[in-house]
């Protein structure tokens, strides 16, 4: 699997994608993950997550992960995943409206799939 800084993207085939957080990689987020895993024969697979948890920098609230992002990477490569695509979480990141965040990040991707909570198709 390779780990991929969102600023640095530049993917080229289409794409599966879960977006999240991914703090533990708990039920719900391994619900979202298999839900972009069952299209890997047609798209690789992703998944959007970000460097540091919101509210770190949202709150100034000192949060540790249940995961690092290591260990996140290691559990996402061994379930098959093919590529973290990670945001560096800035105030400025938390500021965007929903259509400036789709501009900056999911635009410039090869999206075929989007899983966050719904199953986008394009």
């Amino acid at each position: 699997m390779k780990v991929i800084k969102m600023e640095e993207a530049n993917l080229k085939e289409p794409l599966s994608l879960a977006i999240g957080f991914f703090d533990g990689l708990h039920l719900g987020h391994m619900s979202l993950i298999n839900e972009v895993l069952k299209y890997k024969e047609e798209t690789k697979t992703a998944v959007m997550s970000f460097d540091v948890h919101p509210l770190c920098i949202l709150k100034g609230e000192k949060r540790q992960s249940i995961i690092t992002l290591e260990e996140k990477k290691e559990l996402l490569e061994e379930m098959g995943i093919d590529y973290l695509l990670v945001i560096h979480f800035t105030k400025e990141v938390a500021a965007l409206s929903p259509q400036a965040f789709i501009d900056e990040y999911l635009n410039k991707l090869p999206l075929k799939r989007l899983v966050c909570g719904y199953d986008f198709h394009f």
